[in-house]
This record gives C-alpha cells, sequence and structure tokens, in this order.
C-alpha cells in the first residue's frame, strides 16, 4: 500500500475509533421543540472553574520581573501583603478585567485583599482562584444569550431565578417552572476564564484570554438533562507586558467582545445550527474526491492534505491580497436527496455565512472580515489582508427547511482527525480550520 494511503487509513481508523456526541448540534426534533415550547433560562454559577494555572507554572520570569515588583506594591498598597512577582502581576491584570467589566469596584477588590488572610507563595494560585470566583458571580453571559435570542423569531425564552437550588437538578423550586407553563430549562455556566499560551514560552510570552461556558437543556417535565455542550472562544493574542499595559476601557473591551462571541456561539448552536440528516463528509474514505471536508468543502484556494510522513492540513497561497474565495454549493443532488428523505422538505433560499479570522502565533486571531447571507457560493473580499500572513476562514449554509430557518454547522477540514469527526461544532482553532496565505 502507498505510503499516503497507509498514512490516511490509519488516520481514517484513528477518526472512527474516536467519534462520539459530545459537540453535536440539537437533533432536528429537539431544536423544533426549543423553537415552539417555552423556555426558562438560568444562569448556572455552579460550574466557574477560574484558573490562574498558566501563570502559576509560568517561565516568564524575565518580563515580569519589574513589572511584577511594581504591581505587587500597587496591590500592598490595597490593603493586601501576599502578591509578589509574575504571579501578583497576573493577579491585578485579572482583577482589573473581572472588576471593569462585570461590574466590581476597587472597593470591591480592596475589601477582598484585606479579607484575605496571609498565605505561603505555594497557595497564590488558591487564592487567586477564590478571588476569580468572587467576581465570577457578576458575569454576564447568561444575560446576553438572552439578548442574542431575542433575534431568534417566534422564540420564547424568559430569565428565571432559582434560590437555593442547583439549575439542571430536579429540586421542588425546578419542579415548579412547570406551574408557569416552561418546559424546557436552559442553564447556562461560564465555566473557565484564564489565559492560555499561544505560542512558545519565553520570556514575555504571547497570551490568548480564553472563555469557556456550558449549557445544559432539561426536559422540565421528567426532569431529564436531554443536551450538554460546551464552548469556548480565545481573544486577540497579545505578549504579557501588553496586556499589563492595557487601560481599563480597553480591557473591558476585550472581555466584552468575548462575552459576545460566546453568546453568539451558544444561540447559533441551539437555535440555527441542527444535527442535519444527510452527509456531513465524515464517512468519506481517504484518497476519494472530497475526502478532509465537513459540510461544505472549498474550491479556492483548496483543500490541501499532506499524507507523508504526517497527515496534515498544507497552507495554500493566494495570488492576491483579496482573494476570490470559493465553495460547492451546498447542499448538491445527494444531500438534498436525503434531506427529502428523512423531513419531507428540500432545502431552499439557500445562502451562505463567511468569516475569516487571522492567524496568530499557534491560536486562531482576531476575526478580521465577516460576511452574511451570500447569495453565490463564491466571494472576493471586499478589504485588503495584510500581506505575507497566514489566515483562517469558514463558510456555512443557511437554508429553509419546511417553514424554519436552519444552518449547516461551520465547515471545517476533517485533517487532523477529531474526537467527533464531521458531526462536530467544535473546530479547534489552530488546526481544522481552513486556511490559506497571503503574498
Amino acid at each position: 500500500m502507498p505510503a499516503r494511503f497507509l498514512s490516511a487509513f490509519l488516520v481514517f481508523s484513528l477518526l472512527l475509533s474516536q467519534s462520539g456526541c459530545t459537540a453535536k448540534p440539537p437533533q432536528l426534533a429537539l431544536r423544533e421543540e426549543l423553537l415552539t415550547q417555552r423556555i426558562a433560562l438560568v444562569a448556572d454559577s455552579s460550574q466557574t472553574d477560574t484558573s490562574l494555572e498558566l501563570f502559576a507554572s509560568s517561565r516568564a520570569q524575565g518580563a515580569l520581573k519589574g513589572a511584577g515588583e511594581g504591581i505587587a506594591g500597587m496591590v500592598q498598597g490595597l490593603g493586601g501583603s501576599n502578591c509578589s512577582g509574575e504571579v501578583c502581576g497576573a493577579a491585578l491584570l485579572l482583577y482589573l478585567a473581572f472588576a471593569v467589566v462585570f461590574g466590581g469596584t476597587v472597593g470591591a477588590i480592596q475589601g477582598s485583599l484585606k479579607a484575605t488572610p496571609e498565605k505561603k507563595s505555594g497557595d497564590n494560585e488558591a487564592f487567586i482562584a477564590a478571588l476569580m470566583r468572587h467576581f465570577s458571580s457578576q458575569l454576564t453571559l447568561a444575560n446576553r444569550v438572552l439578548i442574542k435570542s431575542r433575534e431568534i423569531p417566534d422564540l420564547s425564552i424568559n430569565p428565571v431565578s432559582l434560590p437555593g437550588c442547583e439549575a439542571g437538578e430536579a429540586c421542588e423550586e425546578f419542579k415548579r417552572l412547570a406551574a408557569y407553563g416552561y418546559q424546557k430549562a436552559l442553564a447556562v455556566a461560564l465555566t473557565r476564564c484564564d489565559f492560555v499560551l499561544a505560542g512558545q514560552q519565553q520570556d514575555d510570552p504571547a497570551l490568548a484570554l480564553n472563555l469557556e461556558a456550558r449549557v445544559r437543556i432539561t426536559d422540565i417535565g421528567s426532569g431529564v438533562e436531554v443536551y450538554s455542550r460546551k464552548y469556548e472562544v480565545g481573544s486577540q493574542v497579545r505578549r504579557y507586558s501588553d496586556w499589563l499595559k492595557m487601560d481599563p476601557a480597553s480591557l473591558s473591551r476585550e472581555v466584552d467582545s468575548a462575552l459576545d462571541s460566546l453568546s453568539t456561539q451558544i444561540v447559533d448552536n441551539l437555535f440555527l445550527t441542527a444535527a442535519l440528516p444527510m452527509d456531513s463528509g465524515t464517512w468519506r474514505l481517504p484518497g476519494t474526491e472530497d475526502y478532509g471536508c465537513c459540510w461544505i468543502c472549498p474550491v479556492s484556494p483548496p483543500l490541501n492534505i499532506d499524507y507523508f510522513p504526517q497527515v496534515k492540513q498544507q497552507w495554500p497561497f493566494v495570488p492576491s491580497r483579496q482573494p476570490t474565495l470559493e465553495w460547492q454549493p451546498f447542499p448538491g443532488s445527494r444531500r438534498q436527496v436525503q434531506l427529502e428523505k428523512k423531513t419531507g422538505y428540500a432545502a431552499t433560499d439557500v445562502r451562505y455565512d463567511l468569516k475569516i479570522w487571522r492567524m496568530e502565533g499557534t491560536r486562531r486571531g482576531a476575526l478580521v472580515y465577516e460576511r452574511v447571507a451570500l447569495p453565490a457560493a463564491m466571494h472576493r473580499v471586499e478589504e485588503t489582508l495584510m500581506p505575507d500572513s497566514r489566515y483562517l476562514w469558514s463558510i456555512r449554509a443557511c437554508f429553509t427547511i419546511g417553514a424554519r430557518k436552519a444552518c449547516t454547522p461551520w465547515a471545517f477540514s476533517l485533517v487532523p482527525s477529531g474526537p467527533n469527526g464531521c458531526e462536530s461544532t467544535w473546530i479547534k482553532p489552530e488546526s481544522n480550520y481552513y486556511r490559506f496565505v497571503t503574498p
């Protein structure tokens, strides 16, 4: 067997063994229920796990000696006496982020620091995590989900409070929602807020603010959880020293943007995207036509896959800094037949959404270009991109099925293999997006 096909076969076998259901969108039947039933929206703070693990074990000593010592003095001036070095610098950065963005004040920070007993240096991470949990109760993710959901026609969703009841549990307060006509409960939790390394470890590392959330949908009548899903977004990548230099307003905008992206992901996945009963691309054999692309295949620039010595995507070059991106039309005759057979409806009025991100270090960076409701399966980028730069891109198709609008998941590469194949709506930022390099 030729080496390229042997490598491809091994990857395909790995994919088969890993297939699961942790990141699939809701089934069409569940999505129909969500669009027609009354939903109680619950802010769930029980799952929050803010972390500074990266900073607790950081090697960024050189760049942080001066900054950390200076910040330590500032924090000590607020009443703290147990903060020093790089961990202190990280702590103050996140104090500001949570305090400014989520409604805290310098007074709240000062009170927390004064109320915290003196710790040994080995307890710094626990100390910081405790403070982050203090501020995490002020997060506004559930409210943002509510606002975004108002853009979905006829959706009935309202915020509720369940004092003394963990969201999703079948406690008495939860059961009483049925008396008010609620049929589903949507619990939204910001589960993690931390900084992640976006490149090699060095004196002044490149970092992105990373937010994770989890949603859980419970059927109120039965008390059974019918759907659960994790979401993740990252901010623009910056050097650690640049994060520390940011003024409160800029930091507020950065976290605000990440929260907006997170809420958009949640609403899109729950109420627009669905597990469509058609070929997603997972089961195409290596070496066959269209292998490696999920949902919608790129035409220009093409998806180039190396099979040896390591199965991976290549970075194709585009001839212009305003490239024309082209993809295969959706759904195609085979998928149209599959959809009609399973649902009784054909996909009509197809439009395409397009997004382009700049690659920053080893992570997906900022969204630099977006268009919605494109009528054709091609688009010339209307803004000039940066020279000699790497970009990630994706498209999705939105269409009418019956009386409702539905969208495919965002298209991506099956290579390298992921835990859910093309059935997933979880795209690993640094590896599975379609990509290109500008001249």
